[in-house]
């Protein structure tokens, strides 16, 4: 590992406000603590803050996170800190718990978490296990003396948070920033991560998980939502609580503003967390506890969890997916998560996977506005991961492995080993020359990002681009059932007579997909695998596996590209 040689540049030469090389004790490592699943947590160890003690922190609980192995004989888990109540950051949470450590986070983040161990058999006692031991992160929170932390907004998800840990160093403060799973976005009215933050960043943890079609996704998700519920359909939006609460956020607010005639429903997990967190969302009623001729009705939404209704038909949203599976007026949009979705019925489907994390330019201009001198990349592997190798004025670790990496030692920002004299150089040039040495990052006069609610709703800023709605204010039902038709006095006739082609056309559509249904469900009630035995001379071959007792020799059948079935 090589050392910058500070103190040759006068960096540490105790003029100019510059502080002195021997102030300074801390040493800062870092470790994987699952590089080989989900790569989003890391256990941090600062050492020199107490004599012969090592502060080890352990930033989110992931896929097989063990702390046991992390830490060495000598060493005591000092917390946790969790960034948001997302499964893939808590889910070893309850069993890593050790030594009486604590886990810090958002007093949202605790609400949510709360609500999702509701569903876990008490008989685990993880509920008891976190919730007993859950510090709630208010303005800078001590840790232990010397260490303290702070949540900035982070978007991605409602009551999501990043993390800025503040070490005393000497006559300074080091900082570390944790991003976890971030947007510049709003999510659910929680404002997004803002770079424009008022301390310079010293390390900086990098949620590098990207996606260039979020905004896509989300707007196609809630158009369609709408624009079904006011052609009369049924609509039945599948989602894990969290993005359930995010689509229901929107969709009242887009009906609100538009001045549409539909409704939402939230059902479940989602209705909880709204709950819980208060929310009034115009237009939408919760239901956490539900039957489904209470929740499912013609010209509204309906949004339940899980994602993946199939996963099961018993309960939730699977439940809800049974009432409208051979109904043909009826709408399912899914946004699985776990397991996989739903691709037969007699109901209309549409599948989004959307995911809200930010574009690779986004990333790159928060990591050139935050100018770090270390940058941890997590949360992504491979060609993803190893785009951010060498992108910055900043010592980039892509790193991959379980092996502790030394970041800062007695005053020294200290480079990968891998690292060139010309990045060396760079680095000191643009991110550690002309820092304040005897910073107080703590200092209650600087004017941090809030991560509080916004009272109110701005759609553009969650990502939304919509256009406005075709709203057909008269209806009637067809046989006790879902299709819009024509008004019939000659007034409502000229009140709605430009939308009639449209309307036509939704008829259309959904009489030529009944008739596909059935043409499938036939095909397939008469479906019989077999084997082409031999292809010549334009003759194929065909011998069927089973028997068909109303077929005899000489009889002609149709067979069926199975490829385009």
């Amino acid at each position: 590992m090589k050392i910058v040689e500070t103190e040759a540049l006068g960096w540490f030469s105790g003029i100019d406000g510059f502080v002195s090389q021997s102030d300074c004790t801390v040493k800062l490592r870092y470790q994987h603590a699952n590089p080989f699943s989900g790569r989003e947590s890391v256990l941090l160890r600062i050492s020199g803050v107490f004599e012969d003690q090592t502060i080890c922190i352990l930033i989110d609980a992931g896929e097989g996170v063990n702390v046991d192995e992390l830490l060495r004989e000598d060493e005591y888990l000092t917390a946790i800190c969790l960034t948001h109540a997302h499964y893939d950051h808590y889910r070893s949470l309850a069993e890593n718990l050790r030594h009486g450590a604590s886990v810090y986070m958002t007093a949202e983040t605790k609400e949510l978490l709360s609500a999702v161990y509701d569903s876990v058999p008490p008989e685990r006692g993880e509920k008891e296990t976190v919730l007993s031991n859950t510090r709630i992160i208010d303005g800078w929170t001590s840790i232990v003396q010397g260490v303290s932390i702070r949540a900035l907004p982070a978007g991605h998800a409602p009551g999501a948070s990043s993390l800025m840990l503040a070490i005393d160093d000497g006559t300074t403060q080091r900082t570390v920033l944790a991003t976890g799973d971030f947007t510049r976005r709003q999510a659910a009215g929680y404002p997004g991560f803002d770079p424009e933050l008022p301390v310079d960043v010293d390390v900086c943890l990098l949620s590098a998980s990207a996606n260039e079609t979020f905004e896509e996704d989300l707007t196609g998700v809630i158009e369609r939502s709408i624009e079904r519920a006011l052609d009369g359909s049924t609509v039945l939006v599948t989602a894990s609580g969290q993005v359930g609460l995010q689509f229901g956020y929107l969709l009242g607010h887009t009906i609100d503003e538009q001045e549409l005639t539909t409704t939402v429903t939230l059902a479940g997990e989602s209705a909880k967390l709204a709950e819980r967190l208060d929310y009034s969302i115009p237009h939408c009623t919760t239901t956490a506890a539900f039957e489904p001729d209470q929740v499912l009705e013609s010209g509204s939404i309906t949004v339940a969890n899980p994602g993946t209704p199939a996963k099961n038909p018993a309960a939730g949203a699977g439940q809800l997916f049974e009432q409208i599976r051979d109904d043909p007026g009826a709408t399912l949009i899914q946004v699985p998560t776990d397991g996989p979705p739903v691709d037969g019925a007699g109901c209309t489907i549409h599948t989004e996977r959307v995911q809200n994390h930010p574009t690779p330019e986004t990333i790159d201009a928060v990591v050139r506005s935050l100018e770090p001198i270390h940058l941890v990349v997590l949360h992504e592997t491979g060609p993803n991961a190893d785009r951010y190798k060498d992108r910055y004025h900043s010592y980039v670790w892509v790193t991959a492995d379980r092996l502790e990496h030394t970041l800062l030692e007695d005053g020294v920002w200290t480079p990968p080993g891998w690292v060139s004299e010309h990045t060396e150089e760079m680095v000191h040039t643009w991110r550690i020359t002309g820092r304040d040495a005897h910073r107080t990052v703590t200092d209650p006069e600087l004017d941090f990002p809030t991560i509080e609610r916004q009272k109110s709703p701005d759609l553009s800023a969650e990502g939304l681009t919509l256009g406005a709605f075709d709203v057909r204010p008269e209806r009637s039902e067809l046989e006790g059932g879902k299709y819009p038709l024509a008004p019939a006095s000659s007034t409502e006739q000229s009140q709605t007579e430009p939308n009639q082609p449209d309307a036509i056309e939704s008829l259309t559509e959904r009489i030529e997909r009944l008739e596909n249904t059935i043409q499938n469900t036939i095909l397939e009630s008469n479906r019989q695998t077999g084997r082409v035995l031999d292809v010549t001379d334009g003759v194929t071959i065909v011998r069927v596996d089973g028997t068909f007792p109303e077929i005899t020799a000489g009889d002609h059948v149709a067979v069926s590209n199975p490829d385009e079935l």
